[in-house]
């Protein structure tokens, strides 16, 4: 997601193609395709830990722990006393409520699983899959939400969206580092 924003796609049209999206921003497919295999590749390298313990507490150190801080700024930012931000605000509370639940599941649930090796993961780690869509789902929401409160207000809310634009990266690095590395490796060893 945060790949495809770079090169200006509105990740908030979900009617669109990213083909027509491509011809629409005059992006060759084939640029699209490298510059998202470059940030998995990035990401990949960046969290190469030597065990699934490791792994594990390093997520927990670089998203986890800053998780209530970061959205804490957010809704500083929204909450700047206009009455048309009242409803991305109330969005991103919900938002950040089914984080918090869904922080406090891994940690509690999921993760003493995945550090046992060889213990069933596999209905624990779809259902917070699932979970992980539904949160994107979420976020690009709020985006939109606050997108228009920003155009609807001449550009005041311009911080709100850089706070939530941060917030968002982190929650989708997060995301992407549960899903694409630790998920595959812990199936991985269920598997021998």
């Amino acid at each position: 997601m945060l790949a495809l924003r770079r090169l200006g796609f509105d990740v908030d049209d979900a009617t669109r193609s990213v083909a027509s999206v491509c011809e629409l921003l005059g992006v060759d497919a084939a640029a699209l395709d490298a510059a998202i295999t470059a940030e998995e590749q990035k990401l990949a390298v960046a969290w190469n830990q030597p065990s699934t313990t490791a792994q594990i507490d390093a997520l927990v150190r670089t998203y986890h722990q800053p998780f209530a801080e970061e959205a804490r700024a957010v809704e500083i930012a929204f909450a700047n006393g206009l009455p048309i931000w009242d409803a991305p605000l109330a969005l991103f509370t919900e938002l950040s409520e089914n984080l918090a639940h869904h922080i406090e599941m891994e940690e509690r649930m999921l993760f003493p699983l995945l550090r046992r090796s060889g213990s069933s993961v596999l209905s624990v780690i779809r259902a917070l899959s699932l979970e992980h869509e539904d949160l994107v789902a979420e976020l690009l929401a709020i985006g939109a939400a606050s997108r228009a409160c920003t155009a609807a207000t001449s550009g005041v809310g311009v911080d709100a969206m850089r706070a939530f634009t941060r917030f968002e990266t982190f929650v989708c690095e997060s995301i992407h580092v549960e899903t694409q590395l630790l998920f595959p490796r812990v199936l991985e060893i269920a598997r021998r």
